[in-house]
């Protein structure tokens, strides 16, 4: 199925393409959650990313559906 993963502070550099788009949509295997899909992009559950789907924070046992917006950032910070 088809997705659309948008990677956020620096971790643009973990998508396939290569390049310095924060964008980038994905063929994904039915069933596959969002951690999985991020694991398999290098990123890691204890780097304290922040993940969204369609603009809603899910966790990364979230099951992906066809066309949702996959994005994920480092936790905001500051004073």
């Amino acid at each position: 199925m088809d997705i659309e993963v948008r990677l956020y502070h620096g971790l643009n550099k973990h998508l396939p393409s290569g390049d310095r788009q924060y964008s980038q949509r994905l063929e994904i295997a039915s069933g596959a959650t969002a951690g999985r899909v991020l694991s398999e992009l290098g990123l890691a559950e204890k780097q304290g990313i922040v993940i969204f789907v369609n603009g809603r924070n899910v966790e990364w046992e979230y099951v992906l559906k066809p066309g949702d917006v996959l994005a994920a950032m480092r936790p905001a910070g500051g004073g």
